[in-house]
Parts: structure tokens; sequence; C-alpha cells
């Protein structure tokens, strides 16, 4: 954005504390520097924002588009976890003449289309859909079954993970599933001297410091080579690096995958 001369600013609860231990306002910064603002859904319902937001004033006056992206989250986060994705259809009813945008690779059709436009006030015929490829053909998909358990402690079917070495991603259904395969992988024979720096883990429960750790360990560190975690890691994290995804525990909680790159 900055070879483009667009200046961006991030609100959410992190750089809204950053900023309050520097003695900033970072709202009243945000009516006029930025070009653009990036916010988590939370502040959307925050005073913060109805300030901003207000009728009258500068902010609104500027603001011309607002972009929602992983659109998909509206139907699986905002319906379960994480209302504060439900709001996000209400932000445009605040400002007049703003162009909405919705950005997804992962949203499927039918119902849950449907549902996300409905969310978002997209009325059938009053929208444009512009439907690109997601295809990876430098990607390979192989599915293999787990005959030790997902509920157990062990699980043998990843020990190739420690014994080729590579960056690594694991995702699991739960925090406790995550936990277990971590314990099982620290506790195989391995010539890795440092063990918490080879394996971690990456979700909610961490330290947010923890979690931005582990991303740049994984982006730069050749030591670091595996991260197990949840839907935490799977939304908004980009590690450049790896070259193994693993997605254990499907639905029938027999299945997992593992996807590298041809």
């Amino acid at each position: 954005m900055e070879s483009l001369g667009l200046k961006g600013l991030v609100i959410n609860g992190d750089t809204i504390h950053d900023a309050q231990v520097r003695g900033e306002d970072i709202w009243l910064r945000a009516q006029t520097e930025p070009s653009m603002i990036f916010l988590a859904p939370e502040q959307l319902i925050s005073d913060g924002f109805k300030t901003l937001a207000k009728e009258d004033s500068e902010f609104a006056e500027r603001i011309c588009v607002i972009a929602v992206d992983e659109a998909h989250l509206l139907n699986t986060w905002g319906r379960s976890w994480r209302k504060a994705f439900m709001q996000i259809g209400w932000v445009r009813m605040r400002f007049n003449n703003v162009t909405m945008i919705a950005l997804t690779a992962t949203l499927r059709g039918g119902k849950h289309l449907e549902a996300v436009c409905q969310f978002l006030g997209f009325h059938r015929g009053q929208f444009h859909l512009i439907r690109r490829s997601n295809a990876r053909p430098e990607v390979q998909i192989l599915l293999r079954t787990m005959y030790s358990g997902i509920g157990g402690k062990k699980f043998p079917e990843l020990d190739w993970v420690l014994r080729e070495k590579r960056k690594t991603l694991i995702f699991c259904r739960t925090i406790n599933l995550g936990w277990r395969l971590f314990e099982y992988l620290c506790g195989q024979p391995s010539d890795v001297v440092d063990v918490e720096k080879h394996i971690r883990l990456y979700n909610s429960l961490n330290w947010p410091e923890f979690n931005n750790q582990t991303r740049k360990w994984m982006e730069e560190d050749p030591a670091c080579l595996i991260a197990i975690g949840t839907d935490t890691m799977s939304v908004g994290v980009d590690i450049s690096t790896v070259e193994d995804v693993v997605i254990l525990q499907c639905k029938n909680h027999k299945i997992g995958f593992s996807v590298r790159p041809y």
C-alpha cells in the first residue's frame, strides 16, 4: 500500500491498547490521517467507532468503500462463537452512497452464499457476483486414514512430519486435540535440540505476542518447522515458507488431509 501512496491504520484490541499506553487517541487519528482502516469486527459496536461514524464527522464524509475480507466467516464464525461478525451487515446502513465489496476464496454456493448476501444486504439483481478460479495445480492433496484414534494421545501416522523436517502447518478442530498432538510429537525420539522452538502451538489461548513470534519464526527461522493450530491460524496467517499443510480430524473424525506443493 505504501508503494501506492496509501496509508493504512489497524484498529483492534491490541492497537487500541498500545495507543493508550502512548497517550494517543487512535480514533481521533483515524478521522483524517489514513487512506484505509483495517477494523476488527468487535470494534463496530465500540464507542470509538460510534464517534468515528457520526453523520457529521469528517470520517463519514471521506469514506467511499467498505470491504469485507474472508466473507465466508459471516456464515460460520458469525453464526457460532464470534457474533461480532454479524455486525458487519449493519455498518453499511450508517453511511450514504458507500460501495460495499465482499471477498472470499472459500464460500460455497447455495444456502451459504445466500446467507452471506443476506447478512450484507445484497439483494438479487442489485449486486455483481464475480467468480474466479481458485484452482491450485501446484498443490497435491493426499488423504490418509487415522487408525490410532483421534481421541487418544498417540498419533504415529504423523511421525513423518518429524522425519521429513519440512515447514508444516497442522490444523486441529480443537485446542485439546492440538495439545495432545503437541505432547506426542515432542515426546518422540528426534535429533532436534530445541523442541520448544521446533514445534509451536498456535491458538486463542496463547498471548498474542506468542502467536506473533510463532509466525515470525515459521517465516524466518529454519529451526522452527511445525506449527499446530486451530481456526485462529487459518485466517489472516500467510506464511510463505510453508511446504506441507495437514488438516487433522475432518467431520467423520477419521480422515486427515495432507496438502503438499508439487
